[in-house]
Formats: C-alpha cells, structure tokens, sequence
C-alpha cells in the first residue's frame, strides 16, 4: 500500500498560501477558491437547491434538496467535478470551524489532483488531505512564528481563535511541532502573514 505524501501535502499547501492567500489570518479560503479558475465553492443546501430545477436530475426521481444531498454521499463536505469546473461542496449546519476544515479538506483533494474511486488508495487519499488542510489552515511556521512573538499565543486556547480552527485541531497541530522538535523555516511563507501577525498581536498585547 502506497505511504501518504505528507511532505508533498506540506509544500503544496504552503505554495497555494504563497500564490493565492490575502495573508489574512484566519485564512481566507473563500478567497483563495475564487482566484483559481476552474474551482467554486458552495453550501450542500445551495448546490441542490440549484440542480433539482435541471431536467436531468428531475429524470433521475430526484426533486427535493434532501434527496439531492444524500445522493452525495458526505455528511461534511465533497469535491463535485462537472465536464468545466470543480465544486468544493460542504455542509453549512456545521460550526464555523468544522466548515473551514472539510473546505480546507477538499482544497487538499483539487490541489493533489486526488481521483475518485482509485482502488486502493482512499485512505492515503484521506490522510494527504488531512494534512494538506492541517498546513493550509495552520502552516507550523507561522504557529511557532505566532508563539514566539508573544508568550500569551503558546496555549490552543489563544491559538484556536487567532487561526479560526477548533480547539482539537490546534492541540493536535501543536502536538506535531513538539514531537517534531525542529520545524522546517520558511522565510517567504512567514513573510506572507507578518504584518497580518503584528496587527492583530499588537491587539492581543494591548
């Protein structure tokens, strides 16, 4: 069985930051799918509220949003591919931070080139997108560039609410830097975030 790619999965998420990002903290992501041609984003209610009017789908016996969102096969979120465009689709009745997750999630599968059904591979599939949406969300140099700055931004609680994330995803994350012990530099990434990172850190300090 093939091995994730998880270093793959950092650099690619960290060059899309250095392409695409605002460099807002939180993570603008909404912006990011909107400079990338041939990918949308939008809610499960908004998607099968759009296609239930298509006569296809009506042909299909589908005809209420419900049905639509089932046919899905995701309570949380799913990379939709058309003949044109890639949708990134996720369900808006979870909390804030579980939504920005599976979006960051199915970035990592757009971004990755991951194809649906490959036998044997989903679960490598899986993880490269876990840690795709990880390094998107939470990029470690910027966390440690975050905690270094100010002594008050070293707990997950100060740092779950500066990135936008829950609080398990950012133990997690901290727990990865520490096991790791010397995280890789990058200088243009940390660059990217750092007047967004003294802004809002001269609010924390105030």
């Amino acid at each position: 069985m093939e091995k994730p790619r998880y270093e793959a999965a950092q650099n690619l998420a960290w060059n899309v930051l250095k392409d695409y990002s605002n460099g807002e903290i939180p993570i603008a992501l909404y912006d990011i799918v909107n400079k990338v041609p041939d990918l949308n984003i939008m809610t499960y209610d908004d998607w099968a509220f759009k296609i239930i009017d298509n006569e296809k789908t009506r042909h299909l016996g589908i005809t209420t949003p419900e049905q639509a969102i089932q046919c899905l096969g995701s309570e949380d979120s799913t990379l939709f591919t058309s003949d044109t465009k890639c949708s990134i689709l996720y369900n808006s009745n979870q909390s804030i931070q579980q939504c920005r997750w599976n979006t960051a999630h199915e970035m990592g599968h757009y971004f990755f080139g991951h194809k649906k059904g490959e036998r044997g591979f989903y679960e490598v599939q899986e993880k490269e997108a876990n840690y795709f949406a990880r390094q998107l969300l939470m990029p470690f140099p910027v966390v440690v560039k975050v905690a270094e700055t100010n002594p008050k931004m070293r707990y997950a609680v100060a740092l779950e609410d500066f990135f936008g994330v829950s609080h398990t995803a950012m133990c997690y994350t901290i727990e990865n830097i520490n096991k790791m012990g010397r995280i890789a530099r990058d200088i243009e990434l940390v660059e990217k975030f750092g007047s967004c990172i003294t802004k809002k850190l001269s609010v924390v300090s105030a």
